[in-house]
């Protein structure tokens, strides 16, 4: 069963998880990656909404990543433009 985000805070750890592991330079593991993927995809619009936000300005390298998942995917800090990536079902 995949976990799933009831909170902002779970959110704002999650971010915090991602942050952690990019910074030590060897990328994130697949398996992370596609458990957050499975996140987005079942968690609530402001939630996805959130943790897009917080990975744009606390770990711009690692949102390419999650772009291709769901919502209103924010660029890095200073481009100005949003990238559109809808994942089948959402709204």
């Amino acid at each position: 069963m995949t976990w799933i985000w009831n909170s902002r805070v779970d959110v704002a750890v999650s971010v915090r998880t991602i942050t952690i592991i990019h910074a030590r330079g060897n990328g994130l593991p697949a398996n992370l990656v596609a458990a957050y993927k499975e996140i987005l995809l079942t968690a609530s619009k402001g939630l996805v909404t959130y943790f897009y936000e917080s990975i744009a300005e606390q770990c711009p390298a690692a949102l390419p990543l999650f772009q291709d998942v769901a919502g209103p995917v924010p660029s890095p800090a200073g481009t100005g433009t949003k990238v559109e990536s809808a994942a089948p079902g959402r709204k």
